[in-house]
């Protein structure tokens, strides 16, 4: 099975029988097709390493992700793999024990007016 199998299979359970919102389930659909599909989805999920994560989440983190944004995507591959770690699809779970990299995000300041 490879990660992209395990994703969409955890997404479809997701929606069907956890009842995520679907705000949530669009956003992790977003993320996933976006920053790790073509760089780590076609690899078998077993074989997915934190070298891999590394480098992916590398990559938000020179795109200047935030922290909590990078933590939601953190969140998809973590919760997918205790899915597929329960279901006997995986047997180790690569998210567990995985650090977020620092993030180069800045938040912008509101423009406040003074009185």
């Amino acid at each position: 099975m490879s990660v992209d199998e395990l994703v969409q299979w955890y997404l479809v359970f997701a929606r069907d029988d956890r009842g995520l919102e679907h705000s949530t389930l669009t956003g992790y659909t977003d993320v996933y097709d976006h920053w790790l599909r073509s760089n780590r989805g076609h690899l078998p999920a077993r074989s997915l390493k934190f070298a891999d994560l590394d480098r992916a989440f590398g990559r938000m983190r020179r795109d200047g992700m935030s922290y909590s944004r990078m933590n939601n995507r953190r969140a998809l591959l973590s919760g997918a793999f205790k899915w597929g770690k329960r279901h006997g699809k995986v047997s180790a779970n690569p998210v567990d024990g995985f650090e977020l990299p620092r993030s180069t995000h800045r938040s912008t300041p509101t423009n406040t007016k003074t009185c």
